[in-house]
């Protein structure tokens, strides 16, 4: 999950990608489309079944994808215009962590 963060943040080609569909999100149905596909629903749609693949519920297993995912978005936002980008990194970073310890990974 960390390194999906450093991609969509670090790489230039995912990094300005990104930037562009959330941009046009606003304006072209199909960037709307394309910004939710991979940068909100789709995320969480593919961790809410893998959680619900461990045999808990549909509910919970998004509850538990939301948890993860939601910080990670805003870490998104944030590190395109924090001053120091490597707090921003060491945050994401810090909020899987203590994700997989809830989870007793």
């Amino acid at each position: 999950m960390f390194a999906l963060f450093c991609r969509w943040t670090e790489d230039p080609f995912c990094s300005a990608f990104r930037k562009v569909l959330t941009l046009e999100q606003f304006t072209d149905p199909e960037m709307a489309k394309l910004y939710r596909t991979y940068l909100t629903e789709g995320p969480v749609f593919e961790l809410t079944e893998a959680f619900s693949s461990f045999g808990g519920n549909k509910t919970a297993a998004m509850g538990m994808a939301m948890y993860l995912y939601s910080p990670l978005y805003l870490y998104y936002s944030m590190y395109d215009s924090a001053d120091n980008k490597a707090v921003v990194k060491r945050a994401a970073k810090a909020h899987i962590h203590r994700f997989m310890i809830q989870l007793n990974v």
